[in-house]
């Protein structure tokens, strides 16, 4: 099941998926991130719908999109996928281009690296600071992907300025070797 929450006109980019069977822990980060943030926000009690919803709606290039991933969720009987890391998989497979930090109980280094092996951009453990270091981890994401779309869009009006001045240099090397006595 996924609700949605918050205005679209809160942030044009950027959507937070939460993925988690805790309802507890859910309402919590729902209820932080709608006080606190202006990011889109889309919440799935289990991962096999949140997969589904992947696949209907694919995420936009100029969408920043960013999974917060349970690690120990509990899945259809008749599904093979089995937990959050699994999960994660299969959303690299689906769309390389989103972010997941995985989120878990477990302070397992194993789970960790693991995770973070996978594709994974943090762990983070639930306790009382989970939400900020989320958040945190959330707000150096969109930098790094905006850092990388300027970067982009810099070599990109850079070669059009360079395809400018050769146009230019040989409309003025023509004129030059057509109409010597103008220059």
């Amino acid at each position: 099941m996924c609700q949605i929450f918050g205005d679209m006109k809160k942030d044009n980019n950027v959507i937070i998926y939460l993925v988690d069977d805790d309802e507890f822990q859910l309402k919590l980060l729902q209820n932080k991130f709608k006080n606190t943030t202006k990011y889109q926000l889309k919440t799935f009690k289990d991962g096999e719908s949140f997969l589904e919803h992947l696949i209907k709606n694919p995420v936009s290039k100029k969408n920043i999109v960013i999974v917060i991933l349970d690690y120990f969720l509990k899945t259809d009987q008749a599904s093979s996928t089995k937990n959050g890391l699994e999960i994660l998989k299969h959303i690299r497979e689906i769309n390389p281009q989103i972010s997941v930090i995985m989120y878990s109980v477990s302070d397992d280094i194993d789970v960790a690296t693991s995770a973070m092996h996978h594709g994974a951009i943090n762990f983070i453990k639930k306790n009382e600071n989970s939400f900020s270091r989320i958040n945190n981890t959330i707000n150096w994401i969109i930098s790094e992907i905006n850092l990388k779309r300027k970067r982009m869009h810099s070599k990109v009006t850079f070669r059009v300025f360079i395809g400018m001045v050769i146009v230019i240099a040989t409309i003025l090397a023509t004129l030059y070797f057509a109409f010597p006595e103008v220059f």
